[in-house]
């Protein structure tokens, strides 16, 4: 498939980064630990009601669903240390400007995420996952193939523009013999990057 071969080798181009270990060691539940704790105890979260597994500070009833660096929810992100370290280490990274974020805290490795597109006029789409292990897919919008990349406590992944409109991004859920590898935390970032 001609299609494939081609937004493949945008992938392989610098289209996507998987870095390992950034954050944290995969055995190191440290942040993991002070992420959930912001997110159970804070008061700030809120479903974004598009998926019951996507948590923002974004006000209730305003006129946008994700987070924002800046503005009245840089007040709540001070309060936030943990996530606040954590995305401005991922703009660092790929030397981005912020537009907005959210958390995805899969409880189990049986929740799943609906495979899409990200839609936010970024040019990168940056996440951090913490917990358990859970495979990142990836799966060609014409020929429906689909590639694999395992996440590990402290991985970041990363991809850009190209990448995006050329395939779905989403996560299977474990199979029914499958040892359930407990919760996950995704931070999600969406960016342009310069």
């Amino acid at each position: 498939a001609p299609d494939l071969a081609y937004d493949f080798a945008s992938v392989l181009q610098g289209g996507a980064h998987h870095l390992k270990s950034i954050f944290c060691g995969a055995d190191d539940r440290k942040l993991f630990e002070q992420l959930r704790a912001e997110l159970d105890g804070s008061g700030f979260w809120r479903s974004r009601n598009l998926d019951k597994y996507e948590w923002t500070i974004a006000p209730e009833g305003g006129q946008r669903s994700t987070g924002r660096i800046n503005g009245e929810d840089a007040v709540k992100l001070a309060e936030l240390p943990a996530h606040r370290f954590v995305l401005e280490r991922l703009l660092q990274l790929f030397d981005a400007r912020p537009l907005s974020w959210w958390i995805n805290l899969y409880p189990t490795g049986r929740d799943a995420k609906n495979f899409h597109k990200d839609n936010f006029g970024q040019n990168i789409t940056i996440g951090a996952s913490f917990g358990a292990t859970r495979n990142l897919t990836f799966r060609h919008g014409s020929s429906g193939d689909e590639f694999h990349f395992m996440q590990e406590n402290g991985d970041v992944f990363a991809f850009r523009e190209k990448v995006n409109n050329a395939f779905l991004h989403g996560m299977h859920p474990l199979k029914g013999g499958e040892v359930d590898p407990g919760p996950r935390i995704s931070v999600i970032l969406m960016g342009r990057a310069r």
